[in-house]
């Protein structure tokens, strides 16, 4: 390991402890993950809409929810930005603005991870499930270059 790759871990573990601390030491745990069965989420020139499905349990009281997309990657070329919004629920309506999200510098062998606190509402619970309903709405018009993708996007909860 090179000293600063060692720095770098010796940073992000200090910022984790710190993060906890900073919450009362409730620990962060999965909630759930939407990954499409494996093969990710594919973004283009349309609107993709995702269902995340939690235990009702999760979605009973309030507490920080953590969006995390996981391995944003690019097959080559330049892909535009796109728009995260929170949607009502059902998946209808114009949606509660989270972040934005874009590929630029990202390239073959290339994947990063991005992650939004959410202002969190809980979903309504139904036969014991809720869900969870995002959109990702490209940030202009599509550009030339290969195919933006996610590989799993997750719901982290304290």
């Amino acid at each position: 390991m090179t000293m600063d790759a060692g720095r770098a871990l010796a940073c992000a573990a200090l910022a984790l402890c710190l993060s906890c601390s900073s919450q009362g030491g409730a620990a962060m745990h999965l909630l759930a993950r939407y990954d499409a069965g494996g093969r990710g989420v594919s973004l283009g020139a349309e609107p993709v809409r995702i269902a995340i499905a939690l235990d009702g349990r999760d979605c009973a009281g309030g507490g920080r929810v953590t969006l995390y997309l996981r391995g944003l990657h690019a097959d080559g070329g330049s892909s535009g930005g796109y728009r995260v919004l929170l949607m009502p629920d059902g998946g209808d309506g114009a949606g509660t603005p989270v972040g934005t999200i874009n590929f630029y510098g990202i390239g073959p062998g290339i994947a990063r991870d991005v992650s939004f606190e959410l202002a969190w509402t809980p979903p309504p619970i139904r036969n014991g499930r809720c869900a969870v309903h995002l959109s990702l709405q490209p940030a202009g018009p599509p550009e030339a270059g290969g195919g933006a993708a996610i590989d799993s996007v997750e719901l982290w909860g304290q």
